[in-house]
């Protein structure tokens, strides 16, 4: 299996270091380079590429045009682009993803640097597309590919919902995840993402109502200054208020936080208030932030009480987490396979035990959206009889 990539690139020392980095992940070959003064959507259907990269660097609306054109024209091939990190880049980033890319990859501070081609290739471009091919371990080669998923029935059209009885594809121990699921009363939603990460929140947050009760706090895998375009572009497709979380912010009840780059983010009580704090600790799980410092204070804060959700993403960040939510008496929803860009978080979370529903991002929502108002009801019965 070859795969060909087109590099569009305005720097000839960043076409070199593509060139080099490419020359160093097996069945990978570039097949043409060029900058955005071409004729790219020409270039594109000469060389036919399987996959793109494209350079957004000090872009101000020409760059984007050229990709929203490549995207239009050929959906089927993945686009990365290739942004550096600073805030006006996060920006193009962010914009990039709306207008279809596939992922973005980070440019490094020096690319004559030999180890730096490297370091790049190990964690960014060899798993991303890794990720985007089904290679290493994604989709095609998971060996629990088909073991059943514990998932209900979707909502239909009327909004209606079919009994517990008509379940779908349920493995042996769905009886013991039923009965959790029926008495289980969230208090507060917390949400890990990776690769893919930017496209899965947007659709599965945008699904919840305005009405959603709970706080949600998310740690997503990114860069600094990257966290607070994503925040700002996610608080205008979703109904519920969204912020980059700061220190000492309070979490309040229908309100979205987004874990900052390069901060771990925890939640700490103080009485009855809860709270966020941020902290630049050593990198866990190769991350930073980190899924399971965030997953691990939600249950110290509330026990039981957690609605844990683990999305698409390559590594095994939020297993441990999610596995405090399981053994805790909380809830834990994870991403489908076929919806998933990788599976290998979502997937790990599966093959472990610790996942009581696998579904796709619209089943996702409708069930947050359902544990959150039961949660509501049993409150309100608890009021009316004290």
């Amino acid at each position: 299996m070859n795969k060909s990539v087109l590099i569009i690139e305005n720097s000839d020392s960043m076409q070199s270091f593509l060139q080099k980095a490419f020359d160093l992940i097996p069945d990978f070959t570039v097949c043409g380079k060029t900058n955005t003064d071409g004729d790219t959507i020409n270039l594109i259907k000469q060389h036919n590429p399987d996959t793109i990269i494209f350079d957004i660097e000090n872009s101000e609306t020409g760059n984007l045009k050229i990709l929203e054109n490549i995207t239009e024209c050929y959906p089927e091939i993945p686009v990365l682009v290739f942004n550096s990190r600073s805030q006006q880049s996060a920006s193009h980033t962010m914009q990039s993803l709306a207008l279809g890319a596939k992922d973005y990859l980070t440019k490094p501070v020096n690319a004559e640097l030999t180890e730096n081609c490297e370091a790049f290739v190990r964690t960014q471009l060899a798993p991303k597309l890794g990720a985007i091919f089904n290679l290493n371990g994604a989709a095609a080669n998971n060996p629990y590919k088909k073991e059943p998923e514990v998932r209900n029935l979707p909502p239909t059209s009327d909004n209606t919902h079919k009994k517990e009885s008509e379940v779908r594809s349920l493995p042996p121990t769905s009886e013991k995840n039923l009965l959790r699921k029926l008495h289980f009363q969230p208090q507060i939603v917390v949400i890990g993402a990776s690769l893919g990460g930017p496209e899965a929140l947007t659709t599965l947050l945008a699904l919840l109502p305005q009405s959603f009760p709970l706080p949600i706090l998310t740690t997503l895998h990114m860069p600094a200054k990257f966290t607070s375009k994503f925040a700002e572009r996610l608080n205008s497709k979703t109904k519920l208020q969204v912020e980059e979380g700061y220190e000492n912010a309070s979490v309040e009840p229908g309100k979205i936080w987004i874990a900052p780059g390069d901060y771990h983010m925890k939640i700490k009580a103080n009485g009855p208030d809860i709270s966020i704090h941020l902290n630049q600790g050593p990198l866990i799980n190769s991350c930073r932030p980190a899924i399971d410092p965030l997953f691990e204070s939600a249950v110290q804060c509330f026990g039981g009480h957690v609605l844990g959700v683990i999305l698409t993403g390559t590594g095994f960040d939020g297993t441990e987490g999610c596995r405090n939510i399981n053994d805790a008496g909380g809830y834990v929803l994870a991403q489908d396979e076929r919806s998933s860009s990788s599976w290998s978080m979502p997937g790990n979370v599966v093959k472990k035990g610790y996942a009581h529903q696998v579904g796709s991002l619209e089943e996702l929502s409708y069930w947050m959206a359902r544990q959150a108002s039961h949660n509501n009801i049993a409150q309100q019965n608890s009021l009316e009889r004290n």
